[in-house]
């Protein structure tokens, strides 16, 4: 079963998290990739680093989903059981979902909006400078 399955029958079958019409539009998206890879952390990492994500990104602004609801789940683990961390991306979202070592239980998830994607053309005889990137992209008119 590819991880993309697998969000997919833990989030049908599972007691519903608050995020989970967010997620099944992500998850339903056709430009959505889940990392092949799945990677053991404990609890404590989890949800530190949840924790300092969702204030790096409300301080900027940055539209958000499920960070209280998951920091809020992962709290009523104890810090140093191993869960399992799947990344999520697509067109608009970049995020993580949390689901149990035996891989039954979707823990939560969180997702911030993916920044535009910006596409720079290389001048002609670039110096390999950023200051020459950014002005020659800023008078582009295609």
């Amino acid at each position: 079963m590819s991880n993309k399955e697998l969000l997919k029958a833990l989030l049908a079958n599972n007691v519903r998290i608050n995020s989970d019409t967010h997620l099944k539009s992500i998850l339903d998206d056709p430009t959505c990739k889940i990392s092949d890879d799945i990677n053991e952390f404990d609890v404590l990492y989890v949800l530190g680093t949840t924790e300092i994500q969702m204030n790096t990104t409300r301080n900027g602004n940055k539209k958000t989903f499920g960070f209280d609801e998951l920091i809020k789940s992962l709290k009523f683990f104890d810090q140093n059981q191993k869960v399992l961390w799947i990344t999520v991306l697509s067109a608009d979202w970049i995020g993580r979902c949390i689901v149990n070592r035996d891989k039954t239980k979707l823990i939560g998830c969180a997702f911030v909006e993916s920044p535009p994607k910006t596409r720079l053309k290389t001048p002609p005889n670039w110096d390999g400078t950023e200051e020459m990137l950014m002005e020659y992209n800023k008078s582009r008119e295609d």
